[in-house]
């Protein structure tokens, strides 16, 4: 009888990546990234009232006069 030959479960492959075009596309969904940010940063700027201005508010719609 002869010995089998262990099989191995690794597997060679090459991979070829254009560096320069990954790291583009990196930077343009980093850049987008951004701007996503700052446009709900700043829409929730606009939206956003403190405590005091809730309050001051309130209080200008309880003291108008009718």
């Amino acid at each position: 009888a002869k010995p089998q030959r262990k099989k191995s479960n690794v597997a060679t492959f090459t991979i070829n990546i254009d560096a320069m075009g990954f790291y583009a596309e990196i930077e343009m969904a980093k850049a987008a990234a951004k701007q996503t940010a700052d446009e709900i940063n700043e829409t929730i700027q606009k939206d956003t009232k403190t405590n005091a201005e809730r309050l001051m508010t309130a209080f200008r719609k309880k003291t108008e006069v009718k």
